[in-house]
């Protein structure tokens, strides 16, 4: 019986190092990053996200698994969102097998705008990133959940919820209340006019 649960554990494991996220308790992550950024990534750019009416949308909500949400104001007033994924892999065939793995989806339901990723199966923590490059207006909702990467906004003033684990922070000049929830990473905040909540 030991050693049939030894290798139950051990398949476990096994699984959880394919998709680059061992996770070990509550708050203890092993991550392979310097496999990671030990490589050049091959570059793939999604289709653009554009909307130029922009009143029926009140909110946006991005969801990223692994990656960097970069948000800045809008010269026209227009809703632009450039999604681009990174593949961390030395092999160009390979690098376009895992990117076809993935997939960038829109859902529009009332006044919200979701963007979020799909997989099928477990998001390859070991091999990719996803950069959001967002240009928005000023006065849009913002709901941000990201993981392994940085979140940088700029110029914006609509009410902002940001939910950021294992990587950093960088806000200015946000005329908005922020409610933000950080994980393991820096938070830098400069010329915020409004209130702030912060837990960890």
């Amino acid at each position: 019986v030991f050693w049939i649960l030894v290798l139950i554990l051990v398949g476990i494991v096994y699984q959880f190092f394919k998709s680059g996220e061992s996770i070990f308790f509550r708050s203890c992550s092993i991550q392979s990053k310097k496999l990671l950024y030990r490589k050049q990534p091959k570059i793939f750019k999604e289709k653009k996200i554009h909307y130029s009416d922009v009143k029926p949308i009140k909110k946006i909500k991005i969801n990223n698994p692994a990656g960097n949400i970069e948000v800045d104001r809008s010269k026209d007033g227009s809703i632009l969102i450039e999604p681009i994924i990174r593949v961390y892999h030395k092999n160009q065939d390979r690098a376009k097998k895992i990117h076809k793995k993935i997939e960038v989806f829109t859902r529009r339901s009332g006044g919200k705008l979701s963007v979020d990723i799909d997989t099928d199966r477990n998001f390859p923590y070991r091999r990719v990133r996803i950069v959001f490059k967002c240009f928005l207006p000023e006065d849009l909702e913002l709901d941000l959940k990201n993981r392994y990467g940085n979140i940088e906004i700029k110029n914006v003033g609509g009410k902002i919820s940001i939910n950021q684990s294992q990587g950093d922070l960088f806000m200015k000049d946000i005329d908005a209340d922020l409610k933000i929830r950080s994980h393991h990473g820096l938070i830098r905040i400069y010329n915020i006019d409004k209130k702030v909540e912060l837990s960890s």
